[in-house]
């Protein structure tokens, strides 16, 4: 931690951490400290040294990302570095520093600083937590916390993070924890619950939308009361969509016959993507529509050629065609961002194309136009339950539905012009660190 090593760039969006002209340089004992999370991959070691070298091959290691903390031995509020950790989680890889702090033997606190990273080389910031633990003599510890997101589209990871409760030992509920930070997701959206009906015995489920209502219907049961399901289209009807590392794998069946289409991606892959899908993969594809070219339908229902699918990644929207023809092996198929157009009733998709649900786990998000982060539904502690979110439909703008468990549950949105965006990084300043001994102070 307090060695030096130099650094060299090899990729302008990894630059080499600099000194910011606003922070004052310490020795590693006071002031501000840069720690640097470095890994060293198989595939980057340095090819071994000739044995008559007489030298050790150079090795390198791959900058993960740093992160600047304020520590004092010799001025109050006192802070130190006691350990580093690592951990993996899901798609990614927690990196906890954690400090301790205090104003006096009766106040202290230990704060953990965790960071959140992604991508295939792990090198990608999620966002970041900072977790206080603190106390005061003769009184129970006190949990504060508060998180930033640099990457809005991994919000369901970091929010993943947060609730794994990777924290440092604090003998206190965490249920207050989540329902503060939970908050900050939900912002200024105030929904409602118009009614909670069960949802039956289905194994896959979908939401129809029928003279304004929705209604819950078995995707794939042949006994199951006719509905316009929006993946069905004359002789073409989408089965699944699954990721793999740079690709999605699509797979439908045209005139009985089973076709498949890889279309190709551009973010960072996941860990583990070769072998294994990750149920905290925050931009899963989901296929959402099938529509004919340009929205026209031949004499006897026959849909013109060729047909097109929008499926959304995370909350963005996107659109891809479908092969005129199958045969055997798969075909490929560029995607575009979708450029608007009808939406049917029953997607994932509002009628504006301005908003857009997607369910995970427990977890039921919201992606507007109007704010950077999405929206935390059901976040701990509002009246949507926090169950398993099995499928989502809007009914109108305004209004949606989704089956949560085994109920499906209607509500209304009314989303703010306006809300305040969840910060994109965070300091761990003297500021940061008096914040946490202070809440342990009476009086303060």
């Amino acid at each position: 931690m307090h060695g030096r090593t130099p650094c060299r760039a090899v990729a302008s969006d990894h630059p080499c951490p600099t000194a910011a002209h606003d922070d004052v340089q310490g020795d590693g004992t006071n002031g501000s400290l840069v720690a640097g999370f470095v890994a060293l991959f198989s595939g980057d070691a340095a090819p071994a040294a000739a044995p008559d070298a007489g030298v050790a091959a150079p090795t390198d290691g791959r900058l993960l990302g740093t992160r600047r903390v304020w520590l004092s031995s010799a001025s109050s509020p006192h802070a130190r570095v006691s350990t580093v950790e690592f951990s993996e989680f899901g798609p990614g890889l927690i990196v906890r520093t954690i400090l301790d702090a205090d104003e006096g033997p009766a106040v202290t606190d230990v704060v953990d600083v965790i960071d959140v990273f992604t991508g295939l080389g792990l090198d990608r910031r999620a966002g970041a937590i900072v977790h206080h633990c603190a106390r005061f003599t003769g009184r129970p510890p006190t949990r504060a916390a508060h998180f930033s997101l640099e990457d809005p589209t991994l919000a369901p990871l970091v929010w993943r993070a947060i609730t794994a409760h990777p924290y440092s030992g604090c003998a206190t509920e965490v249920g207050t924890l989540d329902t503060a930070l939970g908050a900050t997701f939900t912002g200024g959206l105030q929904l409602s619950v118009q009614s909670t009906v069960p949802a039956g015995s289905h194994r896959q489920v979908a939401i129809a939308v029928e003279a304004g209502a929705p209604r819950v219907v078995g995707r794939n049961e042949r006994n199951a009361a006719p509905w316009a399901d929006p993946l069905a289209l004359g002789p073409v009807r989408v089965v699944d969509m699954t990721r793999g590392c740079q690709y999605d794998r699509l797979r439908y069946e045209r005139d009985g016959h089973r076709c498949a289409v890889v279309v190709p991606r551009s973010d960072d892959p996941l860990p583990g993507c070769e072998t294994h899908t990750s149920p905290l993969d925050p931009v899963p594809p989901r296929p959402l529509w099938i529509h004919p070219h340009g929205g026209v339908t031949l004499d006897g229902g026959v849909p013109s050629e060729p047909i097109h699918l929008v499926f959304q990644r995370g909350g963005s929207l996107w659109e891809t065609t479908l092969p005129l023809a199958c045969g055997h092996g798969e075909h490929r198929a560029q995607a575009l961002p979708w450029r608007g157009g009808d939406v049917p009733p029953g997607v994932a998709v509002s009628p504006s194309g301005e908003r857009v649900l997607i369910g995970q786990g427990d977890d039921l998000w919201l992606y507007t136009h109007a704010r950077r982060a999405p929206y935390l539904l059901n976040a701990p502690g509002t009246t949507l339950p926090r169950h398993e979110v099995r499928a989502v439909a809007f009914v109108d703008e305004d209004h949606a539905a989704a089956v949560l468990s085994n109920n499906l549950t209607s509500f209304t949105l009314t989303v703010p012009d306006r809300d305040d965006e969840i910060p994109t990084s965070l300091r761990v300043d003297a500021d940061e660190i008096r914040r946490g001994l202070r809440a342990a102070t009476p009086g303060r």
